[in-house]
This record gives C-alpha cells, structure tokens and sequence, in this order.
C-alpha cells in the first residue's frame, strides 16, 4: 500500500499512516494484521481499493495519517497572524505547502493566492546544507529583483538589522548555529516584503528572547496589511502574538479553544 503514492516516508509518517490505515479497515469490517506494507491484493479487491481511494482521501486531506476526515475547509484574511498548530505527522507542513501551490491539492481547490506575492519560510531540516552561500545572499533570494542595486543592498541590511543579524551579512549561511539561521530566514521573509507570509516553525532552536522578537516581527507583517500562516508548536507565545489559532488533528482543521 505504501508504494500505491510512490513516496517516501519518514519512521513517524510510517506511523500515522499505518495508524489511520488500521482504523479504516477496522470501520469496515476488516479484522486481519495489517500494515503499511501489507500487499494490497491479500485484503481482497474491495478492500484493496478501498485502502487506496480512502486513504489517497486522507493524505490529500492534511498531508497525511488522517482516516477519512473531514475536508478542510476555511479562509484566512490580510491583518492577521493565523498559527496552525497539532500533533507531528498531523499535515501542518503540508497544509501550507499546498496553500502556497508547492504541493498540488490532490482534491477541492485554493483560491484567493492565485497573483498574489508569497514568501515562504521552511523548516531548516528542509535545506540543502552543501550550497556555499553567505547570509545576505539568502536574504536576497527573498526576491525584490528589479531594484536598483544600492536600494537593494540597504533592503538586504535593514532586513538583517531587524532580527540582530546584521554583524553576520558576509558569513557563510551554513555556518551559523540552527537559531542564527532561523532569524536569518525570518529576515529574508522580511525582505521579499510580499503579501503573504508563511512561516514552518519559524522559531526552532532560538532562544526565548529570540523568540520573543521574531514573534512580534510577525505580529507587525501582519498588522502591515499582510496575510501571515505559522505553523508552530510554540504554545506559549502562539496565544499572545496570534490573532487566531487553528487545530489540525485526525478530526480535521478547527479553531483552538483554550489554548
């Protein structure tokens, strides 16, 4: 069944997948050992087929390990910080990859990002660590290529100035501890100066005072008139710098309540 997406799965998408795998089959009926990598055709064709077709539903639906969940449905406005938060392997990261067109929606739609511009900030686990490239040359990836070079330059370093980088302009990205390049993506997000901000855990290894002043960096792109999405597990400052919280879980995409 695993080979039936073609991808590869990390040990704790193994687990989620196989977890909402055993309570599909268990719904209807099935009562045998199963696994991720049960050979489709011993469960019998209608069941086969229906480990594919619902479990494509669920990786469609949040990524990954959802049993046949709820769509998810909603919208996000400009003026707020939107932090998405849930248990590992719920489909945050894939969630806001697909808000953004990296990932195509295997089914419904996105609308109202079509034209608009975007930064996105990943996870630093996502990153090619063999690239020799120094900071400011990551904060100028942000885009903004039609400015004039000297304009660009002071961008580059008012971005860098604003989350304590800026000593570190010429200093070889890779180089630098986990939190230093954390503000240092945070800074290229600032740059790009676009429309729409989303940001993976953007606050990974830093220290609280780091986390502190990225936070409110955030809350001010926001109240810029800009749409920002967070994915986060910060729980102790999500609640203070987000407008809005939302949950995605096994029962799909809901507003926090008491967070």
């Amino acid at each position: 069944l695993a080979s039936f997406w073609g991808k590869v799965y990390t040990m704790e998408q193994r687990e989620g997948l196989n977890s909402a795998l055993g309570t599909l089959l268990r719904t209807h009926g099935y009562q045998g050992q199963h696994s991720m990598w049960t050979p489709a055709a011993s469960l019998g064709g209608e069941l086969a087929q229906l480990a594919r077709v619902g479990m494509g539903g669920a990786v469609a639906q949040a990524g990954l390990g959802l049993p046949g969940g709820p769509p998810l449905d909603g919208a996000l406005d400009s003026g707020r910080v939107w932090a998405i938060t849930g248990p590992n392997g719920s489909g945050k990261t894939t969630l806001v990859r697909t808000l953004i067109g990296l990932q195509r929606a295997r089914r419904g739609s996105v609308e109202g990002v079509t034209g608009r511009t975007v930064s996105y900030v990943p996870q630093l686990g996502s990153m090619d660590d063999t690239v020799p490239v120094t900071v400011a040359e990551v904060v100028s990836t942000g885009g903004r290529s039609r400015m004039r070079r000297g304009d660009r330059r002071a961008a580059i370093h008012e971005s860098l100035v604003r989350v304590g980088m800026e000593r570190f302009a010429r200093r070889p990205f890779f180089k630098l501890s986990g939190g230093q390049r954390q503000r240092v993506l945070v800074a290229r997000a600032l740059f790009a100066d676009a429309e729409m901000v989303v940001l993976d855990e953007p606050t990974t290894g830093v220290d609280a005072a780091a986390a502190d002043g990225i936070w409110e960096l955030i809350r001010d792109t926001a109240e810029a008139d800009r749409l920002v999405v967070v994915v986060t597990h910060d729980l102790y400052r999500a609640p203070s710098y987000a407008h809005r919280t939302l949950v995605l879980d096994a029962a799909g995409l809901r507003e926090a309540s008491g967070v």
